[in-house]
C-alpha cells in the first residue's frame, strides 16, 4: 500500500487549498438555486452605551411668585404655602400661590394634586378649598383668579370642597420639559382656603396642618 502524505506535505497542502477554491466557485455558480449547501458566515460587533433619563419636579410656595424661588425638589421637605391663616374667622378666606416646574435637564411629564392629609380635628374638616392657574405677571394670587372662565383645577367658582379632595386625575397639570441648561416652564397655581361663615363656635382657638401630595408621571420618549 503507498504510503500516505504527511499532513504537512507540499500535495496535501495544495489540496486543501484547491478543495476551498471549489467551494468559493461552488457558491458562486449556485446563487439563484433553490437549495444552498454552504454559507460563508462572518461576525461583527456592536456596542451602546445607555443612560436613563431623568424627571424631577421642584415647587415655589414664594408669595408673591419670585422665579428666584426657593424651588424645593421632592426630596426635600414640602414647600410651605404663604397662606397666613392663623387668625381665621367664619368667613375668611386666605389665598397663596404655589409654582411647579422640572428641573434642568429633566423630562416634561404631567403631576395631579392629590387631597390632602388632614391632621386636627374639629377644625381640618370644617376647612374649604380651591385651586385654578394663574399668570403672575398679570397680578398676584387672589380673588379674582378665581372669576368666571378661570381654569378649574380642584374645586369650582362657586363651590369649595373640602381639604381631602384632590384634582381629576383625568385633567392633569402639564409639566413642560427643561433643557439642558434651564428649568421647564414654570406652573402657577393659586390656593384658596376658607373658613365657611357658618362655621361651628366651637372651633375657636382650633389649629390643623394640611399636607398635600402632587403626584408627577414623566412623558414617555
Amino acid at each position: 500500500m503507498p504510503a500516505r502524505d504527511a499532513p504537512d506535505s507540499p500535495f496535501r497542502r495544495s489540496w486543501q487549498v484547491r478543495l476551498k477554491v471549489l467551494l468559493a466557485c461552488g457558491l458562486t455558480l449556485g446563487t439563484g438555486a433553490t437549495t444552498t449547501l454552504a454559507a460563508w458566515t462572518d461576525g461583527t460587533e456592536a456596542k451602546g452605551e445607555f443612560e436613563a433619563s431623568t424627571f424631577v419636579v421642584e415647587a415655589n410656595p414664594s408669595a408673591p411668585y419670585a422665579a428666584s424661588g426657593p424651588w424645593s425638589p421632592h426630596t426635600e421637605e414640602a414647600a410651605v404655602l404663604q397662606l397666613e391663616a392663623t387668625d381665621l374667622t367664619p368667613g375668611s378666606t386666605r389665598y397663596a400661590p404655589l409654582a411647579l416646574r422640572t428641573t434642568t435637564g429633566s423630562l416634561g411629564g404631567t403631576a395631579v394634586l392629590g387631597g390632602a392629609e388632614v391632621t386636627g380635628t374639629p377644625l381640618g374638616p370644617a376647612l374649604r378649598y380651591r385651586v385654578t392657574t394663574y399668570d403672575p405677571p398679570a397680578g398676584e394670587c387672589g380673588g379674582d383668579d378665581f372669576a368666571g372662565g378661570a381654569e378649574a383645577v380642584v374645586g369650582d367658582g362657586t363651590a369649595p370642597v373640602p381639604l381631602t379632595t384632590g384634582q381629576d386625575a383625568h385633567h392633569p397639570l402639564e409639566l413642560p420639559a427643561a433643557s439642558d441648561t434651564d428649568p421647564g416652564g414654570p406652573v402657577h397655581l393659586c390656593v384658596e382656603l376658607s373658613l365657611p361663615s357658618d362655621a361651628d363656635s366651637a372651633l375657636q382657638g382650633e389649629s390643623a396642618t394640611a399636607r398635600w401630595q402632587i403626584i408627577s408621571t414623566s412623558e414617555t420618549t
